[in-house]
Formats: structure tokens, sequence, C-alpha cells
């Protein structure tokens, strides 16, 4: 028989000879809030410990007192339901996030939009640009949104002329904002839109040249392509 005595009168048993210590009223199977009770897992002094499954995957081991006894327990579950809870409280008040990058980019976004103090103002609420009523709030934001992935990104308009909503927003790198700029210049090629610089990149053609000999008009798109072809 398989069992391990360990310090203050805990006897652990392996999984093989457990149910052999059980107590009369064994709770094998049986499910308590979130938890699925699945085997007897150890006895200390006169208390009885089960290993226990939770619904989101999680193992853990609960007392008996704790699954049968333990009113304040009305919401059993391996810790996990606790911190949905606290989730929830914290994205209702949501002033936990004030500083965070998500929190810091919403703030922005509405400043650049609404005060005519922000140095950036001219070339957004100054131009007509604004945040989408749902937007208001952070919570809404949030959501739609969901967290800034990285510090690498920024909350970016799709469309650079329309305003700040969930349909045409994205967060985005500065590269990726780079080629949805306003002075952007557009070329199709091949039945392909992109900005003259990814093109370049694509091509692996030189931009500060190729650009010159465009704007220039010295070369069209397609002779660009084939005049470096050649070199």
């Amino acid at each position: 028989m398989s069992l391990q005595k360990a310090n203050k009168n805990k006897i652990i048993y392996s999984e093989e000879t457990a149910h052999l210590f059980c107590p009369d009223n064994d709770l094998r199977g049986r499910k308590f809030g979130r938890l699925t009770v699945v085997q007897f897992a150890y006895k200390r002094n006169k208390n009885y410990a089960y290993k226990c499954i939770c619904d989101c995957g999680k193992e853990c081991v609960k007392t008996r007192d704790y699954l049968l006894y333990d009113v304040k327990s009305v919401h059993r579950s391996c810790g996990c339901w606790r911190k949905e809870e606290q989730q929830k409280y914290r994205l209702k008040t949501y002033d936990f996030r004030k500083g965070t990058p998500t929190h810091n980019s919403w703030m922005a976004m509405k400043s650049r939009c609404n005060n005519p103090n922000n140095n950036q103002y001219s070339d957004y609420g100054g131009r007509g640009i604004r945040v989408c009523e749902r937007w208001s709030t952070f919570e809404n934001f949030l959501a739609d949104m969901g967290e800034r992935p990285t510090p690498k990104h920024s909350i970016d308009r799709i469309d650079v002329n329309g305003d700040y909503c969930p349909e045409n927003c994205r967060w985005a790198t500065k590269e990726e904002q780079n080629n949805n700029k306003r002075n952007c210049i557009l070329v199709t090629y091949n039945g392909k839109t992109q900005n003259f610089k990814q093109w370049c990149k694509e091509l692996n053609l030189p931009y500060y040249c190729a650009i010159h000999m465009y704007k220039s008009g010295k070369r069209t798109f397609p002779e660009i392509i084939e005049y470096y072809k050649g070199k």
C-alpha cells in the first residue's frame, strides 16, 4: 500500500490507494460551484482534502469543509471566479487603468480631437476629425479595440479623413501608419495599389531617386522599373 506521511500530520495518498482511505461520505464525482471532485487527496488531522478540476481547466486541492460548509464560497472555484469578478469591477471603474499604454492612447486621441491647445489639434480636430460618441468612455474603447498590443503600436485610422470609431480604427505600427498618411503617393501597378514607398521596398528600388523621377514627370512608374532593371 502506497502512502506518504508528511509534516504536521498530513498524510498524502497515491492515486492508486486514495480510494481506500476516503471518508464514508465520499465526494468523488460531485460538483460544487465550478469544481468537480476527482479524488481523495490527503487527510490532515481530522480534515479531508480532495483533488478537484475547475471549469477553467485548472487542477486544485480543496478541503472538505471548503466544499461543503464554507458559506462564503458560494461560487467555489480554483480562484478564477474571484479574479473574474475583480476584473469586472476594475473595468467598471477603470481608474486602475489610468497611466497604462491603452488608457494613454485613448486620452491622447481625445485630446487631439477636442483640445484646441493640443499641438496636433490642427491636423485632427481642426480638420473636423471627431471621436465617436461610443468612445467617450474608456470601457467602450477597450471593449472595441482591446489592449494596445505592443509599445510599437498606436491607434490608427484606416481612412485618414474619417473619424475615430470602431469600424475605422486599428492598432498599427509606425511603419504601417507611415504607409497610410494623407501625403502618401498611391500607385497602381499590375492591378495592385499601394503607396510609392511600399512599391520601392517590394521591388528593391532606390526610393529618393525613384520618387524624384516620378514627381518631376521624367518617367512613369513602369518606366522607372524598367530603368532600374537595366542597371
